[in-house]
């Protein structure tokens, strides 16, 4: 059972809150889906270099590239001088992997590599996920799982 669960979320991907909003997204998955708290998303402070401020925003969508399982990542703030971003990483209820509701974790992620072109989000389970800025999206990357999640915010 704990196998089963740790693979569930290992795939995910998310950070943000509970909005009424909800976006369309990839496959059948929509913000509600997988919510997250978007009250706490901050811009960057004047100065922050822009690969570090571009960050900042909610992504979401199908985290596992069909399976149905949704989730949302949400950069709440990004510190270029720590290395860091806190983060929410979010997913949805599914069934088959015995996941009843949807759930998300706060946490600090860190800047790895030159500048700020991935992130490493260490998750309260022992896993890491690593993330890409890819524009007007996140690629994402857990084991041999892959993620694409789409800016909402």
């Amino acid at each position: 059972m704990r196998a089963l669960l740790f693979a569930a979320l290992t795939g995910l991907t998310c950070l943000a809150g509970g909005l009424s909003v909800a976006p369309a997204l990839a496959a059948d998955c929509t913000f509600d889906d997988a919510p997250a708290d978007l009250s706490h998303i901050s811009p960057a402070p004047a100065g922050t270099p822009a690969d570090y401020a571009r960050w900042v925003g909610a992504y979401s969508g199908d985290a596992w590239g069909g399976s149905a399982l949704c989730g949302t990542f949400v950069v709440n703030s990004v510190d270029p001088k720590a290395h860091t971003a806190e983060v929410i990483y979010a997913h949805g209820k599914f069934l088959p992997w015995n996941l009843p509701s949807p759930k998300q974790y706060d946490v600090t992620a860190r800047f790895i590599g030159d500048g700020a072109a991935r992130l490493r989000v260490d998750l309260p389970w022992h896993a890491t996920a690593f993330y890409t800025y890819a524009g007007d999206a996140v690629d994402g990357i857990y084991g041999s799982s892959k993620i694409h999640l789409k800016r909402i915010k």
